[in-house]
């Protein structure tokens, strides 16, 4: 059977193509967000070094 779907007003996907069209969304969705994930840790971590590195900057000043 035929998978490939292109979205037209004229025609419905069957079944088994908006199963597989929902699968693929669902496994694109996660991908994504793993990597956003990923993204938002090293960005906190980041942050968490940078205050560290500026309060002991700012106590060895005082």
């Amino acid at each position: 059977m035929d998978m490939k779907y292109s979205f037209s007003s004229d025609f419905e996907p069957t079944d088994e193509q908006l199963g597989q069209i929902m699968k693929e969304v669902a496994i694109e969705a996660k991908e994504s967000a793993e990597k956003a994930n990923i993204i938002f840790w090293d960005n906190l971590q980041k942050t968490v070094n940078d205050t560290k590195i500026f309060h002991k900057l700012i106590t060895q000043n005082l």
